[in-house]
């Protein structure tokens, strides 16, 4: 579980927010006026839990680093799926082999897609090169 978040969060070792698709989370706008007093309540308090250990201006910084950090799509949509997995496997126990091998297969194929992906791109690159030094 831990290096398929690894993996979302640094897709071929870039990190998330680097990538050319990044967008920056835009503050909804419109009539979600509750919504908005819910979350900055939230983030309120879970800030004053930690000033007198790091000071109120680090804890305003990580808290909105660490709220920008969860609008990550891939993020959330793994967490969902880690949640569910660990429910099944509280539920079923029985089904923990087809768990844990479904999650082998999954890690496999993925490393493989990847792989694939890493040697696309090094043919590419290789044929560009060549093509540069034919032309010279």
């Amino acid at each position: 579980a831990v290096n398929g978040l690894v993996d979302m969060i640094w897709p071929d070792g870039t990190l998330y927010y680097t990538l050319p698709d990044y967008k920056e989370w835009v503050a909804p706008n419109g009539n979600n006026g509750n919504a908005q007093k819910n979350a900055s309540r939230l983030l309120v308090n879970a800030i004053d839990a930690y000033v007198p250990m790091l000071g109120r201006p680090y804890c305003v910084k990580g808290a909105k680093k660490f709220f920008e950090f969860l609008q990550v799509d891939a993020l959330v949509q793994h967490l969902g799926y880690s949640l569910l997995d660990q429910l099944v496997r509280q539920i079923l126990p029985e089904t923990e082999h087809g768990i844990e091998k479904l999650h082998v297969d999954l890690a496999t194929r993925i490393r493989r897609e990847q792989n694939e992906m890493k040697n696309q791109r090094f043919r590419d690159s290789l044929q560009e090169n060549s093509a540069m030094i034919d032309d010279m």
